[in-house]
């Protein structure tokens, strides 16, 4: 069966930018950005070949066999990089957990790695900082209502820990109530858990995190030619970031037949990227739904969430061979005209694409396709913000998420009752950004804005 989808009318207008991006490197120009291929941009031509066949260039193997994923990733970028040159009420906290634990530091617990990709971030192929960080602290707030008429028992929150890389550097985290605990996922995820025995009928839990961090605006100056082949990948990458998903749905028809429609016949890897971000905002149209929904079904409605873009970005990544992540967090979406404090209630969430040689490369589909009414179609491609600060990188499925699941934030669960009657439990999430010279001022605490079965983009 052939599917066919409606695609925006804009599509009809990309094919300049495709072919600047694909004539430039070929006739040695240099470095361009993305943005400086869009005066005109619109799709590529439509092409349907497979994409399996390795590229000439090759890189040598990593030396270092690490198990965390994201030193993986940074090892194999710097390596091939210097090759190239380049509460409002009280609940009953749990009887049997420790009452508190020292309060979480970036200098305590990053790993050196982490540690230097902030400060020795010019080593990175390609990568440029744009200004002076921007001293920034961001307050946290994760709120849970029990309106049934029944107890919780066994609560456990779990809030997610932001951790440097080089795009920000975390230089404290502090919670209140203190953390029970920290626990670390599979992808490298830090999450500060907050046990209760129980939440009783009409009571609520508070947790508020301070985040103390240094951000910088970020982008990836590079070309077709700094991007390693696709055998180049780390095998730990390779292992994590192309297998399927419950919101991916790889083997779907639908999802398949779309792979195939972006494919590209022998392209490098940022190439095949570029098709399979113009694929996405051409079939999408933004819908702040609060819904998560699996790639096919986002692809089937032609509207989605900010996640929703992500999902369906990854999966049509992952089936072309090209590792792929979502990462979340808080942003201010208007820089010019915010104020300060300001109080982010939706969240965002972005996807990363592995190139080798460069490493995990960011791409906002959502952003750009909203933009794209004003031609600036690529101006979050290899692009990174300050006004962004990630809480998570990784993947939803499993145990080995944790108890975040699929949330990029914070989380909710109870051991008892397993149904509720009647009422049910309200969420709220939110994020205070206040300027440096403003981080010690007070502000008021915002009221709830009612009942949210999951609040968030």
């Amino acid at each position: 069966m052939i599917w066919s989808w409606e695609v925006k009318p804009r599509a009809s207008r990309r094919h300049l930018a495709s072919f600047i991006a694909i004539a430039i490197p070929i006739l040695g120009q240099g470095w361009f950005t993305p943005q400086q291929l869009c005066a005109d941009p619109n799709t590529q031509p439509d092409a349907s070949i497979d994409v399996s066949h390795p590229r000439s260039r090759s890189l040598k193997s990593l030396a270092n066999n690490s198990t965390s994923l994201d030193a993986t990733a940074k090892v194999a970028s710097t390596s091939s990089a210097s090759r190239s040159s380049h509460s409002a009420s009280k609940p009953r906290r749990s009887a049997s957990a420790p009452r508190t634990v020292r309060e979480v530091h970036a200098e305590d617990s990053q790993s050196p790695v982490e540690k230097e990709s902030f400060t020795h971030s010019r080593r990175v192929h390609g990568l440029q900082v744009m200004g002076e960080p921007h001293e920034v602290t961001i307050r946290f707030v994760h709120r849970v209502w029990n309106l049934s008429p029944q107890t919780l028992r066994g609560v456990d929150v779990g809030v997610a820990v932001p951790k440097s890389d080089v795009h920000q550097l975390v230089r404290s985290v502090d919670f209140t109530p203190p953390a029970t605990r920290e626990t670390t996922n599979r992808w490298g995820q830090k999450t500060a858990r907050f046990f209760l025995d129980r939440l009783d009928s009409n009571e609520s839990f508070e947790v508020r995190s301070t985040i103390r961090v240094s951000i910088r605006d970020l982008e990836w100056r590079v070309s077709h030619g700094d991007v390693g082949a696709y055998e180049d990948i780390p095998k730990p990458i390779r292992d994590h970031y192309l297998r399927d998903g419950t919101n991916y749905r790889l083997a779907s028809p639908r999802i398949v037949a779309a792979a195939e429609r972006t494919r590209i016949a022998g392209s490098g890897m940022l190439e095949q990227v570029r098709r399979i971000h113009d694929y996405v905002t051409d079939h999408l149209e933004y819908e702040r739904d609060h819904r998560w929904d699996a790639a096919d079904r986002v692809l089937t409605r032609g509207r989605g969430s900010c996640s929703e873009y992500a999902y369906l970005m990854i999966a049509l990544c992952r089936l072309n061979g090209i590792p792929a992540r979502y990462a979340g967090g808080t942003r201010i979406q208007n820089v010019r005209d915010h104020t300060s404090p300001y109080i982010d209630r939706v969240f965002h969430r972005w996807v990363e694409v592995y190139l080798p040689g460069i490493g995990w490369y960011p791409i906002d589909p959502t952003e750009n396709d909203r933009r794209g009414a004003e031609g600036d179609y690529y101006r979050y491609f290899g692009r990174l913000p300050w006004s962004y600060l990630t809480l998570v990188h990784g993947d939803g499925d499993g145990l080995e998420s944790g108890i975040l699941g699929w949330d990029y934030r914070s989380s909710t669960k109870w051991s008892r009752p397993l149904r509720l009657t009647t009422g049910g439990v309200r969420v709220e999430r939110f994020a205070v950004w206040l300027s440096s010279d403003k981080a010690e001022a007070s502000v008021a605490t915002p009221q709830a804005s009612g009942p949210e079965g999951r609040s968030g983009n």
